[in-house]
């Protein structure tokens, strides 16, 4: 019950964003931002720079380019998905699937699909798959190999979430991104 009121509450803002905003994109400073339906309005998604650690967004509004480090910013709404931005890696991440465990995927990846209105996308920083525990909690990249460290951030999420073992097991052969879709994708239909 407690996944599907999120899904609305999810549901729910998107939509209201959408109608109430000619404006392709809706950058959130905040996580409050976000909630309370407060974002700054843009027209498009140009590209991503990343020089010396640091990480800028470039969007245009009118004739302008607005240029705007992933420092400054929660997240973003761009032609319906939702990106967070994944403090420690500075990078965006697009949100793919709600649930007990929230999955994300390359957001640079996917700015560009959206942008060019393609189904194949590239990158070359951050990391191919993430998850969350919610909407608001901390982005933990998926590796492309598992540690066996308790220290490594991945192995720590999985032992403080054993109510998702399911995936985990899933997941735990094979941690390239189509299979980590399929295993996100049959343990959130388990759910429902």
């Amino acid at each position: 019950m407690k996944m599907k009121k999120l899904l609305f509450t999810l549901s729910l803002l998107l939509v209201t964003f959408i109608a109430n905003s000619q404006a392709q994109i809706i950058i959130f400073r905040t996580f409050e931002d976000f909630q309370n339906e407060n974002g700054e309005e843009l027209d498009s998604y140009r590209h991503t720079i990343t020089s010396m650690g640091n990480v800028n967004m470039v969007f245009k509004k009118g004739r302008k380019k607005v240029k705007i480090n992933t420092k400054e910013f929660w997240g973003l709404i761009y032609k319906d998905a939702l990106f967070r931005i994944d403090k420690k890696a500075r990078q965006p991440v697009r949100l793919i699937s709600v649930g007990d465990i929230m999955y994300y995927e390359n957001g640079s990846a996917h700015l560009t699909m959206l942008k060019d209105n393609t189904n194949q996308g590239f990158f070359s920083k951050g990391s191919s798959c993430s998850v969350s525990k919610s909407i608001n909690s901390e982005i933990i990249n998926i590796p492309k190999l598992l540690s066996s460290s308790n220290e490594d951030p991945f192995n720590k999420f999985m032992k403080d979430n054993p109510d998702s073992s399911d995936l985990f097991e899933c997941m735990k052969d094979d941690l390239e991104i189509q299979n980590v879709r399929k295993c996100v994708q049959e343990f959130h239909n388990e759910d429902e």
